[in-house]
C-alpha cells in the first residue's frame, strides 16, 4: 500500500509543479486560459495579427541587422521589454473583463515578441 500511495504522490507533486509552471509564466498561463475558454491558439493563422504590431516587429528587425548596431541594443532590449509588459497588461484586462478574442490577439502578439513560453 506504501509504494501505491508514494507513487500517487509523486504524479500529484509532478501535476501540481506543471500547474505552477504553466502560471507563473504570462505567455504560459495566457496560452491556457485560451484552451480554458476552447481556443487553441496553434489552430490561429498569422494573418489575423495586428499590421501596426508585425510594423513593429518588423523595424525592431531591421535595427538588430544593421551593421555596428551595438549601440542599439540596449535602446532595442528596452523597447522590447516596455512592448511585453504593455502587452501583458492588456492582456490581463482582456480576461479580466471578459474579451477573450481580444485577449488571444494579445497572447499572439506576446508569442510573436517573446518566442516560445519556455524561453521567457
Amino acid at each position: 500500500m506504501a509504494k501505491k500511495e508514494q507513487y500517487y504522490s509523486e504524479q500529484h507533486s509532478s501535476l501540481i509543479n506543471k500547474a505552477y509552471q504553466t502560471l507563473l509564466n504570462p505567455l504560459s498561463r495566457g496560452l491556457y486560459l485560451l484552451e480554458l475558454n476552447g481556443i487553441q491558439l496553434a489552430q490561429e493563422t498569422d494573418c489575423d495579427a495586428d499590421s501596426e504590431f508585425l510594423m513593429e516587429i518588423m523595424e525592431i528587425n531591421e535595427k538588430l541587422a544593421e551593421p555596428n548596431n551595438e549601440g542599439n541594443l540596449e535602446e532595442i532590449e528596452t523597447l522590447i521589454k516596455v512592448k511585453q509588459e504593455e502587452l501583458t497588461k492588456d492582456v490581463t484586462a482582456a480576461f479580466e473583463r471578459g474579451k477573450v478574442q481580444y485577449g488571444m490577439l494579445k497572447i499572439k502578439q506576446k508569442a510573436h515578441s517573446t518566442g516560445p513560453p519556455s524561453s521567457m
